[in-house]
């Protein structure tokens, strides 16, 4: 009787503990896909998967407009877990009536978003969702379109985009407040793309590719703005015009991996710090050329890399010596042709909530294959072929996740400055000592009086708050504080200024 207590209260802590933190996971819990007018007399519209529990809820849903969450898809859930809106290619919408937002029509404009209307944009994991900051409401979204180069089949994105959508309009319905504003234009590939928190667990890093050689182009985004924009060279040297693959990181935000039917698996470290790329290695694997669909998922655990194509799911070991050499095949396609006609072969891979890695069929279809334990090594992840099955049809595309958890590194002071559009770079102020232990004085040096001030950590939790009274130097108790780097925000009629400061 005792035992069975032991095992029973086990389970409740065991599952108590798997719905915090995958309900943490929040962004990413809920994926949605399927494409057609929604109805319950076929197998045409959408599906939701909610990773909330240990086990997967399969949701049918119904109503709103016709959108094609085929190829092209991506959602954001809140902070809560609930699903508040997705991405086609085409269109946003929310998931409250599961219509258009206000303004969320004609994303990516141009001859393809003109030529593909009715069906699915053409590429897959071209799109990634920047989470507001702690009290606000702006949701951005960064996303690619695609166009011909020169007139010639060979796609390559001319732009990256950017929409932002204030979450609290028409009742929680959305708003795009502006949408497809060009951040940067040149040869960028649709298919490497893909978004790691700085080390500071508050900004974000987003990775691009030139597609005319090794040149990466790194953004990073401080306070839902553009602060850096850098470059480097580094990989391959193969110019790809491939429409087929994606890149990825390691939920650690250590590693960077991508691929393409032209150009192999390519894997770098990366450092959140300062956005460099490093340690380059090419994998070789005469599986991937012929290959009409490739794809990379990365395990949980940050261990094992996972490369499909067509047919078959390859296992690499990160932290063997020689990676190439580990390689083992952990799961081959049977040959199922789904109603006569549809093939179940594999096409884009994608780590979930609760650990697993999906796969989608190259093929109008209702099977997820799955890889079970993607943790453990070789045979033992437990790769299973159509393992789970749909109430709807969906498409290759499974979304464009990062690791929305991704906290601050730790041990690292490493930071960007923190702004927005009225930051002052000319010296409001000055603080000191710097580290200081329990009292820091801040010291104004123009005549102009801030209102109030505010004091926030690394991950943006807001610490104190207080107003100013009408001195032009003061001194701030930060006895309570923990040891660590922190940032003080002033606040004037006009704008803001902040400083960090280390606290000892």
């Amino acid at each position: 009787m005792v035992t069975n207590k032991l095992v029973c209260i086990f389970c409740i802590a065991f599952n108590f503990s798997f719905i915090l933190s995958i309900a943490s996971q929040g962004h990413a819990i809920n994926w949605i896909l399927g494409y057609g007018i929604n109805n319950d007399t076929s197998f045409y519209g959408r599906t939701i998967l909610n990773f909330s529990n240990p086990t997967l809820a399969i949701i049918r849903n119904f109503g709103g407009f016709k959108f094609e969450l085929g190829f092209e898809n991506n959602s954001f859930s809140d902070d809560l877990g609930k699903l508040r809106f997705f991405y086609d290619g085409f269109r946003l919408g929310n998931a409250i009536d599961y219509n258009i937002i206000e303004n969320g029509d004609t994303l990516n404009p141009g001859k393809i978003w003109l030529a593909y209307q009715g069906g699915f944009y053409p590429i897959s994991d071209a799109s990634v969702f920047i989470p507001p900051l702690k009290f606000d409401s702006i949701l951005m979204l960064i996303h690619l379109p695609i166009d011909f180069y020169n007139g010639q089949p060979y796609p390559y994105s001319p732009s990256i985009y950017e929409t932002r959508i204030n979450m609290n309009s028409n009742g929680g319905k959305g708003k795009a407040i502006s949408k497809n504003k060009a951040i940067f234009k040149g040869n960028i590939s649709p298919i490497v793309f893909s978004g790691c928190r700085h080390s500071n667990g508050r900004d974000w890093w987003l990775i691009f590719k030139n597609n005319q050689g090794p040149k990466y182009y790194k953004f990073l985004y401080s306070n839902s703005q553009i602060y850096k924009i850098d470059s480097q060279e580094l990989g391959s040297s193969v110019i790809d015009y491939s429409s087929v693959g994606n890149a990825v990181f390691s939920q650690d935000g250590k590693k960077f991996v991508r691929i393409s039917n032209q150009d192999g698996i390519q894997i770098f470290n990366f450092d959140r710090c300062d956005g460099n790329l490093s340690n380059f290695v090419q994998i070789e694997n005469d599986s991937i050329k012929p290959s009409i669909w490739v794809n990379v998922a990365l395990s949980a655990n940050n261990r094992f890399l996972y490369a499909s194509t067509n047919t078959k799911i390859f296992q690499y070991d990160l932290e063997a010596s020689n990676i190439q050499a580990s390689m083992e095949i952990v799961g081959n396609w049977d040959g199922f042709i789904y109603d006569r006609f549809f093939t179940t072969s594999f096409c884009d891979m994608q780590l979930a909530a609760d650990g697993k890695i999906y796969i989608s069929c190259a093929s109008g279809n209702i099977f997820l294959h799955v890889i079970n334990d993607p943790d453990l090594k070789g045979k033992r992840c437990d790769f299973q072929l159509r393992a789970v099955t749909l109430p709807s049809y969906i498409a290759c595309g499974l979304g464009n996740y990062p690791n929305y958890l991704l906290g601050p590194e730790e041990g690292s002071i490493c930071d960007s400055l923190t702004s927005n559009n009225n930051i002052f770079y000319n010296h409001y102020f000055n603080v000191y000592p710097n580290p200081a232990k329990d009292l820091l004085r801040v010291v104004i040096i123009k005549d102009n009086l801030p209102i109030n001030y505010t004091i926030y950590n690394q991950t943006g939790d807001l610490l104190q708050k207080s107003s100013w009274d009408r001195q032009l130097e003061f001194d701030l108790n930060i006895e309570r504080l923990n040891k660590g780097l922190y940032f003080l925000q002033l606040n004037f009629l006009d704008g803001s200024v902040v400083r960090k400061f280390v606290k000892n």
